[in-house]
């Protein structure tokens, strides 16, 4: 577990847990393991000047706990768009072809390509235009 001791985070993880326990209350769940339903009916009743009496006290001791297993998946989606990201970098700065493009970010490419058409179809009407027009 990792002990939160800066006030501003602790009261924002009091201010959650107060949340989710109207939340719970509401749906008639029972309260998180470890809690009294004393506790609970004090800390629901607090007043905002309370609750900020309470982050800035070392008790409660305020700390989080992550899933070790989530985290490792959310880790890898982050390398993985990391990876992409740079592949599409790559692909714009040295002029890759547009399929290769196309398969690290379809969505990307597809829009990339209609701005494309649409510039280029306007180019070659203001050059039409301009010559017309006497201008070279």
């Amino acid at each position: 577990m990792i002990v939160i001791r800066d006030q501003q985070l602790r009261l924002l993880a009091l201010a959650q847990l107060i949340r989710e326990l109207e939340r719970a209350s509401n749906e008639k769940t029972p309260p998180p393991e470890g809690f009294t339903e004393k506790q609970l009916e004090e800390l629901r009743s607090l007043s905002s000047d309370e609750l900020v009496r309470l982050s800035e006290m070392t008790e409660p001791r305020v700390a989080i706990q992550i899933d070790a297993g989530s985290l490792e998946h959310g880790l890898r989606q982050v390398d993985y768009l990391t990876k992409r990201s740079r592949q599409l970098d790559y692909f714009i700065r040295n002029d890759g072809p547009m399929s290769a493009c196309a398969a690290v970010a379809p969505r990307q490419t597809t829009t990339w390509g209609r701005r494309m058409r649409i510039s280029a179809s306007s180019q070659s009407l203001q050059a039409a235009t301009s010559l017309r027009l006497g201008f070279s």
